[in-house]
């Protein structure tokens, strides 16, 4: 090596004491320091080694912007050799500096021999303008938090001028170079560590104005807006450990019989809900200062930079459905629906499906409703948090439109990224738009993660199909669950008269019971102060009041019923309105005594008087009617009475009536058919607007009861004397085109027959089966449980619950997707 030099020599003739050293300089170290702590100082394995290398420590961390530290290096250069000097910024995976400054161009002060202190608050400037240092003997004093961010120096890895979460831990390296490349320098280069730390992150239920929507204010936006806050009147997000019902209003009833053989359920539902709710979900996050106190950055007025392009990963986990226990376990009656869904949702509960190789394991194990019937688990099903393209941070949210950015996983497909705010109303927040499946029993636990763990350049340690998710608790928080449900309204309730023992709101809770088992709540919207009215008291659409005689008359005739228009079952004329029954009819020996003098016109009444004739043999008219023809009794003291009462006789044979329980039946019957054209009429009783559309203004969403004390007076009268005798206890009324509101009669308050009716109306047909002679509507074996006959839409008692088919429809489930043979809805 060839080095000049300048020397000074001796006098003439004396000895030279000059000794040529060659020049040396160092960086003796280079570490950050907050008030409390410093960083470990890294050498090259060839340095000397450092009298600080046991100082300091590698979990350095602090809050950039919100707080200053000091970058602190010691350069050993007392003959001026070092030329330049780099300060460089890396990353995990990526060889090449996130940020570099050139110390030469921020002035000579920054290289000079002594201690240096920057302050620095994690800001990322350029090197173009120089900063004078302030030197007191051999140290020097810098500053950078004075400057301007440079904000078009890395976009992409920061966007606000600042470092960021994203690409925490950092490493920082200073790296000095000698005017001349032969001067010796060891270590030319030193290095230190640093970090950026989560303190907590909490989720949390987002304001109104983060509903997306077509139309602000249209119908759907109205439905989500609603339920968000009766999410947040129950509380909120769910803790973990506790569990919120996401209740889905599902006013939705079958217009026709033919709808409940079809699947009119599943696409009316479908159509009602789309791809389910939608409710915001923001996430709140706090970050550690350099003492380890928390700063919520959505309160602090620094320090939400640090949030920049950094990833947080959505994730859902499946919670097994307790089936046992959902179910009410009443009687043995309840096994086979449970047996029935735990079959059917045993369906490709791994998260494999060797059958669609292409998608296996593209989405969480689990039994919630798998997509091939309609739910969001599955190859192909829709994300839970759904691609949004957010917009720029703004003081004010753009009403209707979802904020953040979010998009779905490369691996990990059923989870998604989301970014966060560093400005404007929701800086330090991020989120998703939430939107569980619309069917009732699905279940979701929501976790957030920090996802900047990268294990290569832009590969995210965390975007993987693994289940659950190796993940330190520090970098991530979850949710309790959150449960589907379905919301069905009790609207009116409305009796005849209010004698009648009032059914409800007294046995609602009764009626919870058996919907609990399909997770469907019933929801009791009856306003005392209208809806809670005797017939006679209420007032129609028009201001008038109801006229109960005119109509049921009306309505009779209508009917066109011989024994009804020739008033031998009753009188037309009759108070009907008085009576807490349907209708007011006449009994049995009175109906006889009708029929006989019609069937013998011309005769003296005296001589077809058929209480007489009884009398005299010592019997009731149906004791005689039932004798007519036998020899049970002597000749009446009228002449050719016999004849005649065996006339009548054959006649109520034929037409069977020949005792007093059978005429009973079907008086019930012709009753109701007359009290179905009453109520079914709603623009004369008020009870639903009698206009043909579903939006009227006047037809209250939901069920309407109306209550009679059996369908007419001889048959309550029979019931009260104890006679054995069968009757229709209620049944579900057509109401045309009113989609979400529906009316049934009630007509004997049995809680299985309450249940039943609505069954009906949510499209619901007969069991399969029944022992009774006839199915109304006819029996469905398709659409029930093939091995269960006592569900509760058949007529088998005891029936205490939906059967399990019946019950996934009732969640939304498709029909076309379900076999009634247990067995075949299973998969793995």
């Amino acid at each position: 090596m060839k080095i000049d030099s300048t020397i000074a020599i001796t006098d003439d003739g004396k000895t030279n004491h000059n000794k040529l050293r060659l020049p040396e300089w160092e960086l003796t170290d280079l570490y950050l320091k907050t008030a409390s702590k410093r960083s470990k100082c890294y050498r090259p394995v060839d340095a000397p080694i450092s009298n600080t290398a046991a100082l300091g420590i590698d979990e350095l961390n602090f809050a950039p912007e919100k707080e200053d530290i000091e970058i602190h290096y010691d350069i050993n250069d007392p003959t001026a050799q070092i030329k330049s000097g780099k300060l460089e910024l890396f990353c995990r995976f990526n060889k090449k500096p996130l940020w570099s400054i050139d110390l030469e161009k921020l002035g000579e002060e920054w290289l000079k021999h002594g201690k240096h202190t920057v302050k620095w608050d994690g800001r990322i400037i350029n090197s173009n303008t120089p900063i004078t240092g302030k030197i007191t003997d051999h140290n020097i004093e810098h500053s950078i938090t004075g400057q301007t961010p440079d904000l078009n120096y890395d976009k992409a890895a920061f966007p606000d001028g600042f470092i960021t979460l994203e690409h925490t831990p950092y490493k920082l390296r200073l790296t000095l170079t000698p005017k001349n490349a032969k001067i010796i320098g060891n270590p030319t280069s030193s290095w230190t560590y640093f970090h950026i730390l989560i303190k907590k992150m909490e989720i949390k239920l987002a304001e109104e104005a983060m509903i997306p929507a077509a139309t602000v204010d249209d119908k759907r936006h109205k439905m989500d807006k609603a339920l968000r806050t009766v999410i947040e009147t129950d509380g909120g997000v769910p803790a973990t450990g506790q569990t919120r019902k996401i209740n889905l209003i599902s006013n939705l009833y079958k217009t026709s019989s033919a709808e409940m053989n079809d699947n009119s359920a599943f696409n009316l539902y479908k159509t009602l809900w789309d791809e389910g709710a939608q409710i915001p979900l923001i996430l709140d996050v706090y970050i550690a200062d350099s003492t380890g106190a928390e700063v919520k950055l959505v309160d602090s007025t620094k320090g939400a930079v640090v949030l920049g392009n950094t990833k947080f990963l959505w994730d859902w986990e499946d919670p097994t459905e307790d089936v046992a226990g959902q179910q009410n376990a009443t009687s043995p009656y309840e096994a086979k629906p449970k047996a029935f869904i735990e079959s059917a949702i045993d369906y490709y509960k791994a998260g494999t499906d060797t059958t669609r190789a292409a998608d296996d394991h593209t989405y969480p194990k689990g039994d919630n409703c798998h997509a091939d019937r309609g739910g969001k688990r599955g190859p192909g099903a829709k994300s839970i948090a759904p691609d949004q393209t957010g917009y720029d941070p703004k003081d004010t949210l753009d009403v209707g439109k979802f904020p953040f950015k979010v998009e779905a996983c490369k691996n990990r497909k059923w989870a998604a990224f989301s970014y966060g705010w560093s400005k404007g109303k929701l800086k330090g927040q991020t989120g998703i738009l939430f939107r569980p499946s619309r069917m009732a029993g699905d279940n979701y636990n929501l976790t957030v993660y920090l996802a900047n763990d990268v294990s290569a350049k832009d590969t995210w340690v965390l975007d993987d199909k693994t289940e659950p998710l190796p993940a330190s608790p520090k970098i991530k928080v979850s949710t309790g669950t959150w449960q589907v449900w379905r919301e069905m309204h009790l609207s009116r309730y409305v009796r005849k008269k209010n004698s009648i023992a009032a059914y409800l709101p007294t046995n609602i809770g009764a009626v919870q019971s058996i919907y609990d088992d399909a997770y469907i709540s019933v929801v009791d919207k009856i306003d005392p102060t209208k809806n809670n009215y005797v017939i006679n008291d209420h007032r129609k659409a028009d201001g008038n009041a109801v006229d109960y005689n005119a109509l049921a008359v009306a309505k009779i005739n209508a009917a066109n019923n011989p024994h009804f228009v020739n008033d031998r079952c009753m009188d037309r004329s009759a108070d009907h309105g008085a009576e807490d029954s349907g209708l007011k009819t006449y009994a049995y020996d009175k109906f006889v005594q009708k029929l006989h003098l019609f069937l013998h016109p011309g005769i003296p009444a005296a001589a077809n008087d058929i209480s007489s004739m009884a009398a005299a043999n010592g019997m009731s008219v149906t004791g005689l009617s039932e004798a007519i023809g036998s020899a049970n009794f002597g000749p009446p003291p009228h002449a050719g009475a016999i004849a005649r009462l065996v006339v009548t006789k054959n006649f109520l044979v034929n037409n069977d009536f020949e005792r007093n329980t059978k005429y009973s039946r079907w008086l019930d019957r012709q009753c109701f058919g007359v009290l179905r054209a009453m109520v079914g009429d709603g623009a004369n009783l008020g009870l639903i607007s009698g206009a043909k559309t579903g939006e009227t203004p006047g037809a209250d969403d939901g069920v309407t009861v109306v209550h009679f004390n059996y369908s007419n007076t001889y048959l309550r009268d029979l019931v009260a004397a104890g006679v054995g005798v069968g009757m229709i206890n209620g049944a579900a009324i057509g109401t045309d085109s009113h989609r979400k509101a529906c009316v049934f009669i009630f007509t004997n308050a049995m809680l299985d027959t309450f249940c039943h009716e609505i069954g009906h109306h949510m499209f619901l047909p007969h069991a399969r089966y029944s022992t009774s002679a006839s199915v109304p509507g006819g029996a469905q074996p398709n659409r029930h449980d093939d091995t269960d006959a006592n569900c509760l839409m058949s007529y088998n008692r005891p029936r205490h619950a939906f059967c399990g088919l019946c019950q996934l429809r009732l969640r939304g489930w498709d029909a076309t997707a379900l076999n009634k043979i247990s067995a075949s809805n299973k998969k793995t």
